[in-house]
């Protein structure tokens, strides 16, 4: 299933936990929660051959890398309790900030979006 989903084939990887006969499987609860996810999480599902060709990473390390230095490291290292919006509120004004974006941000309530060149 793995191989289907390298490719981005969240259908067939669907149809090929749907194949699989009960009596192999010791918790057909996981299945139906997998298959679930999948459905859900679709169209965020990457192809991830494509972006292995195209030298893109295939790895969720640089978003929490960032999460960390622009929100949880204030949230949680610090025993503070945060709202939902407040956090997403401190999210946005710390991205702004990491951004050096500040200046854009309150004039024209914008945030630029630019490719950053790969380190070499």
């Amino acid at each position: 299933m793995l191989v289907l989903l390298w490719f981005g084939w969240v259908d067939q990887a669907q149809v090929y936990l749907a194949a699989i006969p009960a009596t192999d499987i010791k918790d057909i609860k996981a299945i139906a929660r997998l298959s679930a996810y999948l459905q859900r999480n679709r169209k965020g599902i990457p192809c991830y051959a494509m972006r292995s060709k195209l030298k893109l990473p295939n790895s969720s390390n640089p978003v929490e890398r960032c999460n960390n230095l622009v929100t949880a490291k204030r949230q949680k290292h610090q025993g503070m309790s945060w709202s939902e919006n407040g956090s997403y509120a401190l999210t946005a004004l710390n991205a702004v900030t990491a951004n050096k974006a500040t200046q854009q941000w309150v004039a024209n309530c914008t945030i630029p979006f630019v490719w950053v060149a790969k380190a070499a």
